[in-house]
């Protein structure tokens, strides 16, 4: 099936697996090629959490794979597929994920950051309140054809000696207690609320900003590669300013 991550012809028509592939692309070619991965586990390292280079690699792109999965829910594809936006699709994909981690068991700092770094990515355009009232309007399943459709994008373009973080292939139904758990796991983070374990609560906080720096800048580039049009120029700038040598765009 297509997934589209945005359709408003001629404006712009993108899919889900475009706007998924062109951002890894850029990621693996940009940050992990330029070693990032390498910073984000010293500065991990700086809280006492010692995790191995494929681990911080799988999580930067794990957070850029998963933070548009929310628009595959069923209400806000119809939504996008009639030309309307998709409000709330950031936290129904920290939902999606966090409710996968919690069956899965891998609930850790790092994982919890990658779903803080998803919750927050489009905090430039809306504030969270807004976010979670999107959220609660299109609360719906996530379909068993769309799962499928997920994990083949992943398959096609994770690197091949990589754990590729796939979702169970079946309907997965997303309720207000899922909401509701995904909001008691980041309102401490989100409001800085750090009591109890500080220290544990700091290391998240910095894995989630981590992981949004390549979160935004790839969600830029991907979108502008599927137009055909250059990045605008606060994405150029930095990526010059960091990179003079930088080839992939």
């Amino acid at each position: 099936m297509t997934i589209y991550a945005f359709k408003k012809p001629p404006e712009r028509v993108e899919t889900l697996e475009e706007h998924i592939k062109n951002g890894i692309h850029f990621i693996r070619n940009f940050y992990i090629a330029k070693k990032y991965h390498l910073f984000v586990r010293h500065r991990l390292e700086k809280f006492g959490y010692n995790y191995s280079d494929d681990e911080v690699v799988n999580s930067i792109l794990t957070a850029y794979a998963y933070h548009d999965i929310g628009k595959a829910c069923k209400k806000l594809q119809e939504k996008i597929r009639i030309g309307g936006g998709a409000p709330g699709h950031e936290i129904l994909s920290a939902v999606i994920l966090y409710k996968h981690l919690r069956e899965v068991g891998k609930i850790t700092p790092i994982t919890r950051g990658i779903v803080l770094a998803i919750s927050l990515h489009m905090g430039a355009l809306r504030r969270l309140n807004e976010s979670l009232n999107e959220a609660v309007k299109h609360l719906s399943p996530l379909p068993k054809e769309a799962i499928i459709e997920f994990n083949r994008i992943l398959d096609d373009c994770w690197p091949k000696d990589l754990f590729v973080p796939k979702l169970a292939e079946r309907d997965m139904n997303l309720t207000l207690k899922d909401l509701h758990l995904l909001i008691e796991e980041v309102e401490d983070y989100v409001f800085l609320r750090l009591v109890g374990d500080v220290v544990g609560k700091a290391a998240v906080i910095m894995a989630a900003y981590l992981f949004l720096h390549p979160v935004i800048t790839a969600d830029e580039y991907a979108v502008c590669k599927s137009q055909g049009k250059e990045p605008r120029s606060w994405i150029l700038e930095f990526l010059r300013s960091k990179c003079a040598a930088f080839t992939v765009l």
